[in-house]
């Protein structure tokens, strides 16, 4: 069983799961419903750079039998902070302009 924070809204809730279960716990934002750029700074605050906020932001999930090729290939696209900064925004971009175009 593994622990996905998209719906944590307490930064102190994000940072006791994984100080407690970092083999366990997942990076979700939600989208496009909740903010990914968001989230990933929520990870980012509560742990220091290095493996822990790595393990958390994909390499749980790379490493998880239950993860097949395409969600290991996802997971090692986390570990890259630029590109998984620049696909959120994306994304972001993208939900609120279809979101402009149905209203």
């Amino acid at each position: 069983m593994f622990l996905e924070l998209s719906t944590a809204s307490i930064i102190f809730a994000v940072r006791v799961a994984i100080d407690e279960i970092p083999d366990r716990t997942l990076f979700g934002s939600d989208a496009p419903y909740g903010d990914p750029v968001l989230a990933r700074a929520t990870i980012e605050r509560v742990t220091a750079l290095g493996p822990r906020r790595d393990q958390v932001l994909g390499g749980t999930l790379a490493t998880s039998s239950a993860a097949d090729d395409s969600g290991q290939r996802r997971a090692l696209r986390l570990l890259d902070p630029n590109q998984n900064i620049q696909s959120c925004r994306g994304s972001r971009e993208r939900h609120l302009a279809t979101a402009d175009r149905r209203s």
